[in-house]
């Protein structure tokens, strides 16, 4: 390569000895800068030669040759930095690699994110030293590292799927979790935390700890809600796998401290109801909240809620149906050129069908979720109150995920509620069928997540 030395090249244009162009307008009766043969020729040569060299013939027709060239080189030094198998540490909980490295790969690779810290890291404020780091300069903590390792082009990344055997517990009883996977070998650790509550209001009273999976790809933990006497309110547990992003469940601790007396609370599932001869009960119930809509990259299945779980009574002929809130829908991000924002979900409407031994004395719809700024969170529906909180409204829409928070996902709607009164005018026991329906799942599955519903239940008095 050399620069331009034509006759009229102006010295010291570029610095101090490098000649380039000028128009040399401020001198008298000279031309701008003479273009030589020999430097054209040099440029074309340098040119062409980096593209030859490079394994490339010369195309007239593709003025983008140069181009693929850079994109060549680093492809070829991405991949001997991000080879199969290889593992790298970011600090940021956003950062992909299957989508911040598309430039240079040309198509998504496969990654897969470790389920736990590093060996020899035992506490969420260890530092773990500085291994390849992709966004920061200096240490990591392990409350922010993640590790992501390569697989080979079209692997399956390993799945996790987390439930909870109750939606909602009285303080004193049991909660159990449940995490079963999919592509992990046994023995593999799996981190989890718990948020929303103290350690006092928990036994085993451990706010993080680790799953073992199981040759089953399994493992549970169970744990119990401290009747601890106090008047504290209602929490809400949050159980979250600690490395692995949208993967948490919550269960609602009912304040029992607050409970009017002589009330019985059913939450989710199956019951019987018996009502003596000659005896009046009074049911109050409310549908479960729905889930909110996520928000995601296009392409992508329709990231929505689910609908809230009906509370349904039946008796002979009679059924009485509070109806759970409906889904919000999700929302999805084409880069701008074209995007979807969610709706917001309806509030649960009832159904009744009921002969004179039922009285009813409310029968309310749920709230419908509303739009608002995209700028803030789509609010679900707000909850009915009841004598044990507001605890059935719709989960909140995600945030969006596109520029400017466009794509931005829709509240879930509130349950409903129905209240009535039930008089037993025989000389026998009757049985009353009572299914409370699972509260609505926000959507976890990618992007930004939307909030789960609220969940149904039905408060029985007896007089």
């Amino acid at each position: 390569m050399k620069r331009i030395d034509s006759v009229n090249a102006r010295e010291d244009v570029n610095g101090p000895g490098k000649k380039g162009f000028h128009d040399n307008g401020d001198l008298p009766g000279q031309d701008a800068t003479y273009v030589t043969p020999g430097w054209l020729n040099t440029v074309q040569e340098e040119l062409a030669n980096a593209i030859e060299l490079s394994g490339l013939d010369l195309d007239p027709n593709d003025p983008s040759q140069l181009f693929k060239l850079f994109n060549l080189h680093n492809k070829a030094l991405v991949q001997r930095i991000y080879h199969v198998g290889s593992k790298h540490i970011t600090d940021n909980t956003d950062w992909n690699p299957a989508v911040e490295l598309q430039t240079y790969f040309g198509y998504q690779t496969s990654w897969m994110l470790w389920p736990h810290v590093p060996v020899g890291v035992e506490n969420f404020a260890d530092p773990i030293g500085q291994i390849s780091l992709l966004s920061n300069i200096g240490s990591v903590q392990g409350k922010t590292t993640r590790i992501w390792q390569r697989l080979s082009d079209g692997a399956t990344a390993p799945t996790y799927t987390l439930t909870a055997n109750k939606s909602a517990v009285n303080e004193g009883e049991q909660v159990t979790f449940t995490l079963a996977t999919t592509g992990l070998p046994v023995g593999t650790l799996v981190d989890w935390a718990i948020t929303g509550v103290q350690e006092a209001d928990l036994t085993p009273s451990a706010l993080t700890g680790k799953f073992t999976l199981g040759s089953d790809g399994k493992a549970t933990y169970t744990l119990t809600a401290v009747a601890d006497q106090k008047t504290e309110g209602n929490e809400t547990l949050k159980f979250a796998l600690s490395y692995i992003p949208n993967k948490y469940v919550n269960v609602l601790i009912m304040d029992t401290s607050k409970y009017p007396e002589g009330l019985q609370t059913y939450y989710e599932g199956t019951h019987a109801i018996e009502v003596q001869p000659n005896q009046t009960i009074t049911l109050d119930m409310y549908g479960a909240g729905a889930g909110a809509g996520g928000s995601v990259y296009s392409p992508s299945a329709s990231p929505d809620g689910s609908d809230g779980g009906n509370v349904v009574l039946t008796y002979l002929a009679n059924t009485l149906t509070v109806g759970g809130g409906k889904k919000g829908t999700g929302g999805v991000w084409g880069n701008g050129s074209s995007y979807s924002n969610g709706t917001a979900g309806l509030g649960g409407t009832n159904t009744i069908t009921a002969d004179s031994s039922f009285e009813i004395q409310i029968n309310q719809k749920g709230n419908d979720a509303v739009i608002g700024s995209r700028w803030e969170t789509q609010k679900g529906g707000t909850a009915i109150a009841s004598s044990i909180g507001a605890v059935n409204g719709g989960g909140n829409g995600a945030t969006g995920i596109g520029d400017e928070r466009w794509s931005f996902g829709g509240g879930g709607g509130s349950g409903g509620r129905l209240k009535a009164k039930f008089t037993n005018t025989t000389e026998e026991v009757i049985t009353l069928n009572l299914i409370v329906g699972a509260k609505g799942q926000g959507w976890k599955n990618g992007g930004n997540s939307g909030g789960d519903g609220g969940i149904g239940f039905a408060i029985v008095s007896t007089s």
